[in-house]
């Protein structure tokens, strides 16, 4: 086969071209690949990637034995990008109501909304986030979506209620030690970059299960849990026998003025404190004011033994009332007991003084 030299010149001239574009692409590559690479990669990670600030979770609080008090749980928030939803509002509303906390009417207002994220429900409970997430895969729902949250829970129910309080949505302290401690009970705020998928949704997977409760975040108290059930469960039943409004109890180590127990009637679950009353929240044991009572003559039987004038089996002669500077005292119902041991005054209603002996006298 004979080539032309016109036809040497096509070839030539085209080899020449497809050269020189093979030349500009490898080039066009080079420069995208290795010199543009950070610009490239950049507007990559902005289409596909978004800043979350993530809440690492609350420290614990433990009692005396490290046993938990509250604790911080993850658990999944509901979100919705309105400007990403297909389906009209209400279809949406209608598929998710029956598994949040949000009305119809509401959800069909939020998604009207002119914003790219709206939440619907704040940190489900494990089986409903699980129900709606199924709804979105099954239904090909679009612009809902998961984001995990720290949530605090309590183990023990309204065990120690008034004293440990409790945490709003945002994880801030609203109450208790709760409240008074959480600056050093807060977790930090983490920034994380998060991938999306081709709608938008965030692939969240479990972020934060990375980021335990810092131990030195936590708190240990001079609380005994089972001191604590034991007080509590018989201010139940004091409650039950004598049909008494309220009733606190305070259980102390008299050697070194640690608290073992703080209880209060009526109280609440601080795992639902929505549904408890200022009433309940009261830590009354610390709040409200008391007249000592009884409570007072260990004290003052104590100070009279210690001082020596007065001897467990000494015997004092009660008649009832007597007259110090002034004032007339007397016992609460101002009947006399006769004869009464210093060893005795702790089963009988009357009390003690320095002045006269074991029986406590009151002003009249």
């Amino acid at each position: 086969m004979n080539i032309s030299g016109n036809d040497n010149k096509r070839i030539e001239y085209t080899v020449r071209v497809l050269l020189c574009i093979a030349v500009v692409l490898v080039g066009r590559l080079f420069f995208l690949q290795i010199i543009d690479k950070s610009d490239l990669q950049a507007k990559n990670l902005s289409q596909v990637q978004v800043d979350r600030k993530l809440q690492s979770p609350r420290g614990t609080i433990y009692d005396r034995n490290g046993r938990p008090l509250a604790m911080s749980v993850v658990t999944k928030s509901l979100y919705a990008d309105p400007k990403m939803i297909k389906q009209s509002p209400s279809e949406v509303a209608e598929l998710i109501a029956p598994y949040v906390t949000m009305s119809k009417a509401d959800i069909v207002k939020s998604l009207q909304e002119d914003t790219a994220f709206v939440w619907i429900d704040r940190m489900m409970e494990p089986e409903k986030s699980k129900a709606v997430a199924q709804l979105i895969e099954d239904k090909n729902v679009e612009g809902l979506n998961f984001v995990e949250e720290s949530k605090r829970y309590y183990p023990n129910g309204n065990l120690a209620a008034q004293v440990l309080g409790f945490v709003g949505t945002d994880d801030k302290g609203l109450d208790g030690l709760e409240m008074v401690l959480d600056d050093e009970l807060k977790g930090g705020i983490q920034k994380e970059l998060v991938a999306t998928d081709r709608k938008g949704n965030a692939i969240f997977g479990s972020v934060l299960s990375k980021y335990l409760p810092d131990k030195g975040k936590s708190v240990t108290l001079t609380i005994d849990a089972s001191i604590q059930f034991i007080a509590e469960r018989a201010l139940d039943k004091a409650m039950e026998d004598t049909g008494a409004k309220h009733a606190s109890v305070i259980v102390m180590d008299p050697k070194t003025g640690e608290i073992l127990a703080m209880a209060n009637r009526p109280t609440y679950d601080p795992n639902h404190y929505s549904q408890g009353s200022e009433e309940d929240f009261k830590n009354i044991a610390v709040t409200n004011l008391y007249e000592p009572g009884s409570t007072f003559k260990p004290i003052i039987a104590s100070a009279a033994l210690a001082s020596g004038k007065w001897k467990l089996d000494q015997v004092y002669n009660d008649k009832g009332s007597f007259a110090a500077n002034g004032h007339v005292m007397q016992n609460w119902n101002g009947e006399g007991y006769g004869p009464v041991r210093l060893i005795d005054h702790r089963s009988r209603y009357c009390g003690n003084t320095i002045a006269n002996g074991p029986c406590f006298w009151r002003y009249s």
